[in-house]
């Protein structure tokens, strides 16, 4: 989805250079070389957000973090924990990679939720919170600095 406060997001995140074909667990695995691009304009989002509306269906947005922010990270590796790779990954499922706790971070998160609910008129939005291995920030002193600065008593919270 186009954020316009952090074009990256489309201009890098948006693009898998290849992907795997079939199940990302099946070995040897195999990949399709082919460049996926593809993102929802605001405005699609705004016309697709109306044609729902219009049929009785609300459209609950589901922005997933800290988690699932892989290619977010690829493309702002300030966010991530240090250890990200600068492109996207073409593999599907949970990834190592996620957001730091940094104040940087956080405000860019609510920037983006802030957009986000700009175009969802509804009362809800997703904000997942699942599938978040906890590898890098159990692992990162900084991390762990900064859940002590935030009063967080381990990583789950």
């Amino acid at each position: 989805m186009e954020i316009k406060k952090y074009p990256l997001l489309t201009e890098i995140a948006s693009i898998r250079h290849h992907t795997v074909i079939g199940h990302y667990q099946s070995t040897p695995r195999r990949y399709k070389q082919h460049e996926y691009k593809d993102f929802y304009t605001q405005d699609e989002i705004r016309k697709l957000v109306r044609f729902a509306a219009q049929r009785g269906i609300e459209i609950i947005p589901e922005i997933d973090m800290p988690g699932h922010m892989q290619a977010a990270v690829a493309a702002y590796p300030s966010w991530g924990c240090g250890y990200n790779t600068t492109e996207v990954r073409p593999l599907w499922g949970i990834s190592q990679d996620i957001l730091n706790v940094e104040e940087e971070t956080i405000r860019s998160m609510k920037d983006i939720l802030s957009e986000v609910m700009d175009l969802f008129p509804g009362r809800f939005i997703h904000i997942g919170g699942d599938e978040v291995p906890r590898y890098q920030w159990e692992n990162s002193l900084r991390i762990q600095e900064r859940m002590a600065e935030l009063g967080a008593g381990d990583e789950a919270e």
